[in-house]
């Protein structure tokens, strides 16, 4: 069986691009557009291995990690922003607020976009070995 991988972003062209990497290197992609469809299919496939995007529609990738964790869902996240801002707050401060802090800190890794594919399969490698 090939292992599984879900990459949930809203850019559809970064997903099709890292799935596509994914499956030349031997793993299952599945792609998500937004934070529901991320948590369906984490449900219901039982997907263990979550590249997360924090900006996303519907519901936001802090929202997606919070819920994993929640729901002692034991997928293993990957999260990639271009930054740790990603997500709107009213009155916003430019400091990540510690309740989100704590939640980005549950994530295996955090990756900053962009990146080199190269630094996300030694991420994926890593965390397959842990």
């Amino acid at each position: 069986m090939s292992k599984r991988i879900l990459i949930a972003d809203d850019d559809a062209e970064m997903r099709e691009e890292v799935s596509e990497i994914l499956r030349s290197e031997g793993y299952e992609a599945w792609t998500a557009g937004d934070g529901m469809e991320a948590m369906r299919l984490i449900r219901q496939e039982g997907i263990p291995l979550v590249i997360l995007d924090l900006k996303m529609p519907v519901m936001t990738g802090y929202d997606v990690l919070r819920q994993i964790k929640s729901e002692n869902i034991p997928a293993k996240v990957v999260v990639v922003t271009a930054s740790l801002m990603d997500v709107e707050y009213p009155g916003e401060t430019g400091i990540v607020p510690a309740k989100e802090m704590e939640i980005l800190n549950s994530a295996e890794a955090v990756i900053k976009k962009p990146f080199g594919i190269m630094r996300l399969l030694d991420t994926i490698k890593q965390i397959e070995t842990t």
